[in-house]
């Protein structure tokens, strides 16, 4: 049987963890191990590994512990996930994810071991999850509500596979330059996500829900609350390379003049601002002033057209409920742009 490795970063994880070995100890695939790299926990962390360590090993699973000093200087998911991947067998078919505060359903490792025999071995896996009492409806109705492509056509929103769920063979995990450890709080799953596409990777999503994902305040996979500046700053520069291939370098309209419109449109670097052909809008009052002056910031004023009058392909900067699930109602963003039939990836392509 092919072995799969778990890799977890974990700081101060004692309050959920024992669930988190429950989940480990259910799976139905065997061999496994487990690969715990803990960033300085102060906590039982360490204790309830090492309690788990005999029953563990009894359903075929090898925990493999290392880590910093009690209280050491937090360093970040990024690296324990790199330390984590350093303990791996030579013989490890598959890394799987694994965060200390969530849930394994038993078939997790099954599945997605499975699903890597299906694919390239350059295919970055995840799949469908649940929340814990059903918190972030919005973030867990658009990663289990999207389609197959539009797992790369909504790419530019955020991870559309959620890192909690991930999987990856050895080979894609080091062409794509392992995970980013600049910083203890780095968006170190965007990075190699947008690395990994950048490379011509590609992904995909078992449909089945196969972990609970707990969202846990500060999280036990050290400061994990990334800037909200610094994963806009990662989505731009994605949005960049976007704009130098064919359709899109020729020029766009953006779909918002207001506030969330015009940051994004001040963010891009002159080459792509002057591809910006207008702003898009329903707004009566913005349209009626029928231009953006920016010339005091970049010399141009930018027409301001009705949503269904701009020229393609469109850059969405509307916050988008429906199409995670939710209602489309009459005059609603979901419903004008569903009556444009347009094809997302080519017409347009989501931002916000």
């Amino acid at each position: 049987m092919a072995l799969v490795s778990l890799l977890t970063a974990v700081r101060n994880g004692e309050a959920h963890l024992a669930e988190t070995i429950a989940g480990v100890l259910c799976q139905t695939h065997a061999p496994l191990e487990w690969l715990v790299w803990d960033d300085g926990s102060s906590d039982r962390t360490v204790e309830l590994l090492e309690a788990a360590r005999a029953a563990l090993a009894a359903r075929s699973c090898t925990l493999v512990l290392a880590g910093s000093p009690a209280g050491s200087p937090a360093r970040g998911c990024g690296f324990g996930r790199n330390r984590a991947a350093e303990l791996a067998s030579p013989q490890s078919q598959l890394f799987v994810v694994l965060d200390a505060d969530d849930v394994c359903a038993p078939e997790r490792c099954a599945a997605l071991l499975s699903a890597s025999r299906a694919c390239t071995p350059l295919t970055l896996l995840g799949s469908r999850y649940w929340r814990e009492g059903g918190g972030r409806p919005r973030d867990l109705a658009w990663h289990n509500g999207m389609s197959q492509a539009q797992l790369v056509t909504q790419r530019l929103r955020e991870t559309t596979l959620a890192i909690p769920t991930w999987a990856f063979t050895r080979e894609l995990y080091e062409r794509a330059g392992r995970f980013v450890e600049a910083a203890p709080n780095e968006a170190e799953d965007l990075l190699l996500f947008y690395a990994h596409l950048r490379l011509g990777g590609a992904l995909h999503r078992c449909d089945a829900p196969l972990l609970m994902y707990r969202h846990t305040e500060g999280g036990v996979c050290a400061l994990r609350s990334v800037p909200a500046a610094l994963i806009f700053a990662i989505r731009v520069a994605e949005l960049e390379a976007v704009l130098d291939t064919p359709k899109w370098c020729e020029g766009f309209s953006i779909w918002n003049a207001g506030r969330e419109g015009k940051k994004l449109y001040r963010a891009l670097c002159r080459r792509s601002q002057a591809l910006v052909r207008c702003f898009a809008d329903v707004d009566e009052s913005k349209l009626a002033r029928a231009l953006f002056d920016d010339a005091a910031f970049t010399g141009r004023r930018i027409p301001i057209r009705h949503f269904a009058a701009a020229p393609l392909p469109l850059l969405l900067c509307v916050k988008a409920g429906g199409l995670a699930g939710e209602p489309q109602a009459e005059g609603s963003f979901e419903s004008n742009l569903a009556s444009l039939k347009l094809q997302e990836g080519t017409q347009y392509l989501h931002f916000a």
